[in-house]
């Protein structure tokens, strides 16, 4: 059963775009090259009327629930966890089992 791994951002308002771009290349990077890793999407919402404040997020797929403590661990995860702390006021995350459909 995969688990679908959901973070959330309020980032800093003095964050300078290059910092994003920055985070974004590099949760990319990391992403992709993590084994287990189905599916991924990042960026800014479609719609801020709902979100109370959070104006970025990430959603990744894995392909078993074991991977999610591997994920937590990975020093390449680890990194991206600084950076996204160095540009953002708060987080939420949070991992949900199984399908979507």
């Amino acid at each position: 059963m995969s688990v679908y791994r959901v973070v959330m951002f309020k980032l800093k308002k003095d964050t300078s775009p290059a910092a994003i771009q920055a985070f974004v290349d590099e949760a990319k990077q990391t992403m992709a090259k993590f084994s287990g890793v189905k599916s991924y999407a990042i960026g800014p919402p479609l719609n801020l009327a709902r979100t109370k404040g959070f104006d970025f997020g990430i959603v990744m797929e894995l392909e078993h629930l074991d991977l999610l403590a591997v994920w937590e661990s990975d020093p390449n995860h680890r990194k991206l966890h600084n950076m996204r702390e160095a540009i953002c006021e708060e987080s939420l995350a949070f991992s949900l089992p199984g399908s979507l459909s």
